[in-house]
């Protein structure tokens, strides 16, 4: 039971991980943005717009791996019920058996 609940913790943690590292990516958007619009220089320009979309693409990888790692977690929870299920419907066959 204490390994599930720490599982527990752990999944939600990593989670907070996740979503800080998304508004991470969010907010050097924001910056970048932000930087462009007081910059007259093309070639800075171009430095400030690449940095703004490499963040865009983080933001967008780190999303995609916080729903593969939801989904794990899904998986492997309902993995965990099963044989618990079974278990207690074994238990209540045997008990009206008798």
């Amino acid at each position: 039971m204490i390994a599930k609940k720490e599982s527990m913790v752990r999944k939600d943690e990593l989670a907070k991980i996740f979503k800080m590292a998304i508004r991470a990516e969010q907010r050097a958007q924001k910056m970048y943005q932000h930087a462009l619009a007081q910059c007259d220089d093309e070639d800075m320009r171009g430095i400030l717009i690449g940095l703004c979309e490499d963040e865009e693409r983080h933001e967008k990888e780190i999303a995609g791996l916080h729903k593969e790692l939801q989904q794990f977690f899904a998986i492997r929870d309902r993995m965990e019920c099963k044989p618990h299920l079974k278990k207690s419907v074994r238990v209540e066959k045997r008990k009206s058996a008798h």
